[in-house]
């Protein structure tokens, strides 16, 4: 099951919201889709944490979130992906922005045999504002793989993004983006 999430116009929590993703079984699969609505001038943390109880191995998470921005809403967003050595956790976000909205993105990948965290944001509204970053520590024969899609559709918004990798043995750490300025989108930073 996932989690649906939805934020009044208007509030801020006082502490952050936090889904905790937890593999039980060995050799099982867990699907999930949450949905995750920050209303109009409102503000949120999201923490997601990716972990495993006692010895479960060789699982999979395969996890989609959904978040939708209200109009002038604010939204810092952080994922931790400790997962079992021998996991595969692969991960997407799909992320509309109304007006006016500041969306801060923090991934940090230090589990699973192989991760991939994809993440599609797309700028809906004038003056949004989205920061996107994320870190790879892999060891050994760990594979790690971040996707980025932005999709600057209206004018007057601005994007930042950085990846870093620390790979040690024979891991490998692979960063793919793609940055997308429609004609309309005058002024894009």
């Amino acid at each position: 099951d996932g989690a649906v999430l939805d934020v009044a116009d208007g509030a801020m929590p006082d502490k952050p919201l936090h889904i905790v993703h937890i593999a039980t079984r060995p050799q099982a699969a867990a699907v999930t889709r949450s949905l995750l609505r920050i209303g109009n001038r409102a503000r949120a943390t999201l923490l997601e944490s990716f972990v495993a109880a006692d010895a479960t191995q060789g699982y999979q998470n395969h996890d989609a979130m959904v978040m939708w921005l209200g109009d002038g809403a604010s939204l810092e967003h952080v994922r931790l992906v400790d997962d079992a050595h021998d996991a595969a956790n692969i991960a997407s976000a799909i992320v509309t922005l109304g007006a006016d909205t500041r969306f801060n993105s923090y991934s940090m990948v230090t589990g699973a045999g192989v991760s991939r965290y994809q993440s599609f944001v797309r700028f809906a509204g004038e003056g949004a504002e989205a920061s996107i970053n994320g870190v790879n520590l892999l060891r050994e024969r760990q594979h790690g793989d971040a996707t980025l899609v932005l999709d600057h559709a209206v004018p007057h918004c601005a994007s930042r993004e950085e990846f870093r990798s620390v790979v040690d043995d024979g891991a490998h750490s692979v960063f793919q983006g793609r940055i997308n300025v429609h004609p309309d989108a005058q002024k894009t930073d």
